[in-house]
Formats: structure tokens, sequence, C-alpha cells
């Protein structure tokens, strides 16, 4: 077979895979849309799809704003949670063909004084493992939520103290504080901020005119969706989540018509508009697997592992490549498939929903000529609210000192400081920013209650226990929500 055959026949294979706009009939899947919408009693939800490069269907449903009865448009605005992590670790692709980073280098290269909590890590780890969950770093939630700041690199010099969650280099271990220190690492390697370098090097080479890093922007721009959840069978507005430390990992706001222009670039290697903005080496790098997961195979669902910024899998017999984001009050989803030069973005103001990948099945097995699945399961994560009711004290099993003797405040390297009261007779700790009620279980231990002024909307309800060191004497604070407990001790007054 001569050359020119061969480049023949390779494109025809290639417009065979693609799919054909002109024959798919979107309009087709809105009655079912709306159906889903309706039956997850979710307040709006806006879709957008493309192929061979162009936006071929654009649409909101339902509402962006409940009590104003304001319809959700394409160019509605959508926090987009975690899919941030994809842009997030292009900058760092970015400046690596800038050779000002080297993704195989360890982080401390970057970082004055760096360290992680272990010789091992600090001599294995790289920036590329950070932005594969490779790291071993993992959820490191309490120090980032319960402790939070707004100084990333403040929340980087915590690394240090905070034990991982996984081994090193042999496992998947998610972490959106790795995130935040590979955006600590750009910041230092091209000496710009996050926020600036998402929108120089991104946002504006992408004409994602209605895209934002903070909620301050989205608000002042207008046609933004608010935030919904599901408790008692009822929808319940919640409050927006601020991510302070986090941004890099989940803060960027978006719509879908500059979500394609997103899922375009990464379909033509890394060219918009016949300017190249990621580089294709690292567009190449980034969607292929970096990091394999343990996950259970399904039928159409299979090999399963990381990218950079991206999760891959086999499914439905073709690539996928794809980013979920969930954040308080919505839940998103983006995929694409390569080989057919197509993507599907799902936004939806509804907190912690399944909705997005039922609409994403819905509508790729619709392209792909598959077969329907008629009952889809119904499954939205019912919002968390304090139970203001306080119970007794369990007596069989008493704790062990005076109330007063438990008060104080309590400290820990890579956290902070709390503080435990003692008010009309029950126990609360103080963290910076929220308060918490200790309901007892038994002996020493209770958990975390939220109190009236809790309105986050995940469950904040971890163990904790109380050690003495000295008999009699109460010492350290136990606070039972990462792999290990974490200690807190007591400072002497």
């Amino acid at each position: 077979m001569n050359t020119s055959t061969f480049i023949i026949l390779f494109l025809l294979l290639c417009l065979s895979n693609s799919v054909d706009a002109k024959e798919v009939d979107y309009e087709a899947l809105e009655p079912r849309i709306n159906e889903l919408v309706s039956k997850f009693n979710a307040a709006g939800l806006s879709i957008g799809i493309v192929s061979e490069q162009k936006l071929v269907y654009a649409k909101g449903f339902g509402l962006r704003d409940v009590e104003a009865q304001k319809p959700v448009t394409p160019e509605t605005v959508f926090p987009i949670g975690s899919i941030t992590k994809s842009f997030t670790s292009s900058l760092l692709g970015i400046i690596e063909s800038e050779e000002l980073v080297d993704l195989s280098a360890q982080p401390a290269k970057y970082i004055k004084n760096f360290s992680f909590n272990s010789e091992l890590m600090n001599q294995t780890v790289s920036v590329g493992d950070l932005l594969s969950h490779r790291s071993g770093l993992g959820n490191q939630g309490t120090s980032e939520i319960f402790f939070p700041e707004n100084d990333m690199l403040k929340i980087v010099n915590r690394i240090k103290y905070l034990k991982p969650q996984a081994a090193p280099l042999n496992s998947f271990s998610y972490s959106n504080m790795a995130y935040t220190l590979a955006a600590v690492i750009f910041e230092h390697a091209s000496s710009e901020t996050w926020e600036k370098g998402i929108d120089t090097r991104l946002f504006q080479p992408l004409n994602m005119t209605r895209t934002f890093t903070s909620i301050e922007k989205m608000k002042k721009a207008g046609n933004y969706a608010r935030p919904y959840g599901i408790f008692d069978d009822h929808m319940v507005r919640v409050k927006f989540e601020e991510f302070n430390s986090t941004r890099p990992a989940g803060a960027i706001k978006s719509n879908v018509i500059d979500l394609s222009n997103w899922i375009k670039v990464w379909l033509n290697n890394g060219e918009f508009n016949q300017n190249k903005v990621i580089p294709e080496a690292f567009q190449l790098q980034a969607t292929q697997i970096q990091n394999t997961k343990s996950d259970k195979y399904e039928p159409d669902a299979f090999l399963h592992g990381e990218g950079f910024g991206w999760r891959l899998r086999s499914s439905y017999g073709k690539l996928r490549v794809e980013h979920g984001g969930n954040t308080f009050g919505f839940s998103s989803t983006l995929a694409m498939f390569p080989f057919e030069d197509f993507g599907v973005v799902v936004l939806t103001n509804q907190d912690n929903s399944i909705l997005p990948y039922i609409v994403l099945d819905m509508v790729v097995r619709h392209v792909f000529g598959m077969d329907e699945v008629v009952d889809y399961p119904i499954n939205v994560a019912t919002t968390y609210k304090p139970n203001l009711d306080t119970r007794p004290y369990n007596t069989k099993k008493p704790i062990s000192q005076k109330l007063f003797e438990y008060t104080g405040t309590y400290y820990a390297d890579g956290y902070g400081e709390l503080t435990i009261i003692e008010a009309n007779n029950r126990l609360y700790a103080k963290f910076p920013t929220l308060t918490f009620h200790l309901e007892h279980i038994e002996n020493d231990s209770f958990y975390l209650e939220g109190t009236k002024s809790f309105d986050d909307v995940y469950n904040p309800e971890f163990t904790v226990s109380f050690e003495s060191v000295k008999p009699g004497e109460i010492s350290v604070f136990n606070l039972h929500s990462q792999r290990e407990p974490i200690a807190f001790y007591r400072i002497e007054n």
C-alpha cells in the first residue's frame, strides 16, 4: 500500500468515526430531559454538545432562580466544581512548554523550604503526580475546610505536618490540596497569580467571556444559577461554596457556550481559532492514563485511569475523557470522545446529583445509536441540615470529668487552634469559622453536630474524643475526620 492510499484510508476512517451533526436530532431528546429534571426535582439544567468543532446544540431547561422564576439559558453561568482541575493542570502544561517548570521534577524545586510529611515523598513525588492524584497526599479536607485560609502558600506550608492518606506513587487518592500545591508551583515558576494565569492564558484565548474564578465576578455579570439541594424530599436553597485555598481545584464558574470552546480545544490538539492554546505534547500526556484506578468494571465502562486533570476510561466501546464537578448546590459533568470528535457538557443547579450523568448517558446513546435506558435511577443525596434537638448525656457510660475540665484551647500543627467551651450545660467546639455542638456518645466520645449557624451542605458529624495523658487531666482532643485521628493538644493557659 503506497503512502497516499494509506492517508486516504486513514482520513476515511476518521470521518466514519465522527458524529455527523446533520443526522442527529437533538431536539428529540428535549421531552426526556424535561422529564428527568422533573423526576429529580431539580431546579434547572443546561447542556451543550460539540461535534466536529462546532457547537451543534445548546439549551437551558428549568429555572436558574426558583424564587424569581428565572429560566436557565445556554448563557447561564454555573459553578463547575472539579472540572476546574483540567484548567489548572493546563497552566502547568503551558509553562512546561516555556521551560518554566518540569512535570517530572519535585515540588521543592519551585517552592522554597517546601516539604512533604516524609522523606520518601520529598524524593519521589513529582509535579505530574499531583495532577494525576498519585502523590498519596489525598483528601486533606479537615485542614482545608475546618481551618480555611485564602493564602494558598500558607496552606501549602502546612503539608509537612499532614499525613499522606495513601501510598505515594502506588495508589489513587483524590486530592484537592494537590491542586492547590500545583497552583502555587505555577505561581512561583511563572510569577503570575493562578487567577491571572487562568484568565490570560486560557479564558481570553478561548473567548470564554462569561467564565470566572470568583463568585463576585459571576454575580456582577448576571444570568447565573442559584444553588439548590434536596431535604425531606423538598427543594431547598443552599449557599454558594467559598473555595478559599482550594480555588484551583474547584472555583471556576462557566456556561455551556464557553465550555464548548474548552471541549473544542481539547478535541483539536490544543488549537483554537488557529491559535495554539494548549501545547500538543501536554494535550497528549493529559489525556493518557498516568495513574490507574481500581474501580469495579462495568459492561460498558472499564480500564479506568487518571490523566492530568482528566479521567479516562473505555466507555460504550470508545475512549472517554471526562471530569465531573460537585460544589454546594451544583453538579456537572463534561465528557469527550476524541476519536469521534464529539463532546457534551451538562450543568445543573442541584446538589450532589447524578442527573448530569444520566442526561449525558442518554445523549451519548442517542448519538451513537445505542439502546435507550427506559428507567434511570433517581439518586440525589440529601442536603445536610443540623438536628438542633440535643440528646441527654449517656448515663450508662458517662463522661469521666466535669464539663469545665474539657474546656480550653487545643492546637495541632498543620491545622490550627480550636476552642472547647461550655454553655447551657453542653460542650461546643469552636473552629475558626465554624461552631459545633458536641453530642455525647459514650464516655469521653462525642460527635460534631451542626448548630443553628451551620449552613454548609456537607455532613460534618465526625466522631471526636478526649484523652487524659495524666490521670484526671484532659489534655488531648482527637478529631476522627481523616484516615488517622488528628490529635489537638491542649494549650496551657
